[in-house]
């Protein structure tokens, strides 16, 4: 098995070949929209160039009035944010640059329904690899929502090291 460092490596260098990714973020929007639809209170991710796109899904969501939160990083801290429209996103001043909610007041985790996870990777057994920084694992710690991890099937592997602190997802999703 591979250790956590070489998997992120990995990865970084699959990203860089994926073909099809808007075909590929779209089957995600497509078959993600009919399930989230019993659900009201839903956190997602605001998504990186290198991550599955995010957004048409996020706005699809929005026009359907449903309650979306989008991660803030704060110091040690993921806070999610309730957000009505993509204009109340901001760009992050760290390394990564992430399009995150400018303000207002962090959600309780426990008012989420469902979380929709990125990770580096994820394997065969909901397993989830983030940047190292455990953000999630914190976060998805405190909250009793259904976890969902999306990802490319590139990122997909069969196993992945976890800890006793990473969390599992309840289900994975790869394009």
């Amino acid at each position: 098995m591979f250790t956590k460092s070489e998997i992120r490596a990995i990865c970084r260098e699959k990203l860089n070949k994926i073909t099809e990714k808007q075909k590929k973020s779209f089957k995600m929007k497509e078959e993600l929209l009919l399930l989230l639809n019993r659900y009201n209170h839903i956190a997602l991710f605001a998504s990186l160039d290198d991550e599955i796109d995010t957004f048409p899904l996020i706005e699809e969501l929005l026009k359907q009035d449903k309650i979306i939160y989008l991660p803030k990083v704060e110091g040690n801290d993921l806070n999610f944010y309730q957000i009505t429209r993509l204009e109340e996103l901001e760009i992050s001043k760290d390394k990564y640059h992430i399009r995150q909610p400018k303000g207002g007041k962090a959600v309780n985790p426990k008012d989420i329904e469902i979380i929709i996870c990125p990770g580096v990777a994820f394997d065969k057994h909901h397993n989830r690899l983030g940047h190292g920084k455990g953000y999630y694992d914190r976060y998805l710690s405190k909250c009793s929502a259904y976890k969902i991890g999306v990802c490319y099937i590139e990122q997909l592997f069969d196993e992945i090291p976890a800890d006793k602190y990473d969390v599992k997802m309840d289900e994975v999703y790869a394009y």
